[in-house]
């Protein structure tokens, strides 16, 4: 599936986590782009509070269909635009504020939506470190930034949290969409 985020000023897509045998992965086989039928989703359909870490799809597999992502949805580059970061923020200075603000956004959300507990900070700082790096990789597609994020908690062990792999990338993810909409 596509998600599809109807914002002030245009329309944009980028992979969404879908349900799949009772847990949540990306489900890139199955994207179809209707331009016809494109209806905006609320921001509470972004994250997914109760998602565990997917054991039928690993980070390195989605990634690996990626290139078939791209190739379904170039006929509609015109009407629909990838969501990406400022170009500002791929600047070393400016990187490093808006990773900062990520950790302790992300930490704080964390404590907020499900109870304080030690792997809250872990899951901020390497959320916020990988954020960074993509940063400094000229990252800008908030796609990318999103597998690349899960792809660094899976060091984590999830095993006595609340948290997964990817309700946590998706967290991340979710804040810095909000933050992206101050500028």
């Amino acid at each position: 599936s596509v998600l599809f985020i109807q914002t002030k000023r245009r329309k944009m897509a980028w992979p969404l986590l879908s349900p799949v045998s009772g847990c949540y992965c990306l489900r890139l086989s199955q994207l179809h782009v209707n331009l016809v039928q494109l209806q905006p989703i609320t921001r509470r359909e972004i994250i997914h509070p109760s998602l565990h870490q997917c054991i039928l799809f690993s980070v390195d597999r989605i990634r690996a269909r990626l290139p078939l992502l791209n190739a379904q949805t170039n006929g509609s580059e015109q009407l629909i635009e990838d969501l990406r970061v400022p170009q500002q923020w791929l600047q070393p200075s400016k990187a490093l504020e808006e990773s900062e603000w990520l950790q302790t956004a992300l930490n704080k959300w964390l404590d907020d939506e499900y109870c304080p507990e030690e792997t809250n900070i872990e899951i901020s700082k390497i959320a916020a470190s990988s954020f960074y790096r993509s940063l400094l990789e000229n990252k800008s597609d908030i796609g990318e930034i999103l597998l690349t994020m899960a792809g660094d908690l899976e060091s984590i062990s999830y095993q006595e949290s609340f948290h997964g792999v990817f309700s946590s990338a998706n967290a991340a993810v979710n804040l810095i969409i909000q933050r992206l909409e101050q500028y």
